[in-house]
């Protein structure tokens, strides 16, 4: 008997491929239909960039995975003026998200212990330098702080700012921000 639900796998490719290989044979073990690049099943838009075809293929499922690790991506280079400059894993799971789609994330710890150093330091930075609450001197901080901050495990600050999101994602989105970690993939 088939799983009536769709459940896609959101993530980058090349730095997570043992992980979504091992995430869609388990879900597939469970009967649940997957939607996912890497398959041959997976809905390709002949008129359009392939990130507008990830962002139409969340039009049929019913539940999303993200899977974040040392990268948030390559930057989305679709149609949608609104998302430049945010990868397209970001982008898939704001759509997710926008189309009501229950979305559940999982982040590798070290990315996640990184993120609570990277803010610890953030705010020795602020207090060292006396910026205040004010906001537009927080982000130009901010700006300052990550064209120096060292990444010790992710890729970029960028991956760091993406797990932040998901954490604000209530507040940003009236919308779960649920987040669970993984160390490794069982074998």
């Amino acid at each position: 008997m088939r799983n009536p639900w769709i459940v896609s796998v959101l993530s980058t490719g090349y730095d997570l491929k043992e992980y979504r290989h091992a995430l869609i044979a388990m879900l597939k073990e469970k009967n649940f239909e997957v939607s996912a690049y890497e398959l041959p099943e997976f809905p390709v838009e002949c008129d359009r960039f392939s990130h507008d075809s990830c962002l139409v293929a969340l039009q049929r499922v019913d539940i999303a995975l993200v899977i974040i690790n040392k990268r948030s991506g390559g930057i989305y280079s679709g149609i949608d003026d609104n998302k430049n400059q945010i990868s397209i894993t970001e982008a898939e799971y704001l759509d997710a998200i926008r189309k009501g789609i229950p979305v559940f994330v999982f982040v590798k710890k070290e990315s996640y212990d990184e993120l609570h150093g990277y803010k610890k330091e953030f705010k020795d930075y602020c207090k060292k330098n006396n910026i205040l609450a004010d906001v537009g001197e927080i982000k130009k901080a901010r700006d300052q702080f990550d064209s120096e901050y060292i990444c010790k495990y992710v890729e970029s600050v960028k991956t760091l700012h993406f797990i932040e999101d998901v954490q604000n994602a209530y507040k940003k989105n009236a919308v779960s921000n649920w987040m669970d970690f993984f160390d490794d993939i069982e074998s």
